[in-house]
C-alpha cells in the first residue's frame, strides 16, 4: 500500500509501441453455414489502451503524473486509442499521429465468455528517417521531465537501434 502511495505526484514516462486492445462479447447460438465454426452474434465491445499505452494506464490509475511518447496511424483506430487514453488520464501530447499508418489493434472475439479469436492489425514497420528524429527528440524532452521512464518494447518496431541509443545516452546524462 505504502508503495503504491509513492506514486502520487510522481513523474512517470512510457516509451513503446501503442496499441488498441478490443474485447468483442457475444452469444454463440449457432454454428455457422460456410464452415464449422461458431457464430458470435457481438452483444458489447469494449475498447481500452493496450501494449506500453496499457503500462501508461495503469501508471495514471495509480496517481502518477504520466507522459506516453509512441506513434498512431491517423485511423478510426488511432482516434479510438487516444479517446481511451484520455479516459484513463493519460494525456497523448506526446503520442505522434502518422498519416498512411495503421494503428496496431488486437481484437479479440469471445463467445459464452470463451476467446474464440484473436484478430491482429496494424503497421509493425520499424520507424526510420525523420519520425524516428521526431521521436528521438522527444524522447530526450520526455526523460528529462521525468523522475522514472519506464520501456515497453514489444518488438513492434518503435524501440529501434537509435532509439535505445538515445535512451543510454539520456540515462548517462542524469
Amino acid at each position: 500500500h505504502m508503495l503504491i502511495d509513492r506514486f502520487d505526484g510522481l513523474r512517470v514516462g512510457v516509451i513503446g509501441e501503442a496499441m488498441l486492445d478490443v474485447y468483442a462479447e457475444g452469444d454463440v447460438l449457432r454454428i455457422c453455414r460456410e464452415a464449422p465454426v461458431p457464430v458470435v452474434t457481438i452483444a458489447r465491445e469494449l475498447v481500452v489502451p493496450g501494449g506500453a499505452a496499457n503500462t501508461a494506464a495503469n501508471v495514471a490509475s495509480l496517481g502518477a503524473q504520466t507522459r506516453f511518447l509512441s506513434v498512431v496511424g491517423n485511423d478510426h483506430e488511432g482516434k479510438a486509442l487516444r479517446r481511451s487514453l484520455h479516459a484513463a488520464g493519460v494525456p497523448t501530447d506526446d503520442l505522434l499521429i502518422v498519416p498512411g499508418r495503421r494503428t496496431l489493434v488486437k481484437r479479440r472475439i469471445l463467445g459464452a465468455g470463451q476467446m474464440l479469436l484473436r484478430v491482429d492489425a496494424g503497421d509493425v514497420e520499424v520507424v526510420n528517417g525523420a519520425l524516428e528524429r521526431a521521436l528521438l527528440e522527444r524522447l530526450t524532452v520526455l526523460f528529462e521531465g521525468s523522475d522514472v521512464v519506464i520501456v515497453s518494447d514489444y518488438g513492434y518496431g518503435i524501440l529501434t537501434p537509435t532509439l535505445i541509443a538515445g535512451l543510454a545516452v539520456a540515462q548517462r546524462s542524469m
